[in-house]
């Protein structure tokens, strides 16, 4: 998740931690927070589209960071 974080919002990543795994089901979700330059964001997870082993996720950003 964070290559791909890095690569939609175009800064270093510096962590992401998760609740736990994201279950391979279309429409499973998973809550996140993100750590970028001293600020954390909380993140949701929905999976989208499954094929084999390949999941595929939308990463939506809430929209306030969390205090420092």
């Amino acid at each position: 998740a964070a290559q791909r974080l890095e690569a939609q919002f175009g800064g270093k990543v510096e962590s992401v931690v998760c609740e736990g795994p994201l279950d391979a089901t279309v429409g499973a979700t998973q809550r996140c927070v993100m750590s970028e330059g001293g600020q954390k964001a909380v993140l949701t997870l929905t999976v989208t589209k499954i094929e084999g082993d390949k999941v595929d996720f939308r990463i939506k950003v809430d929209d306030h960071p969390l205090p420092e």
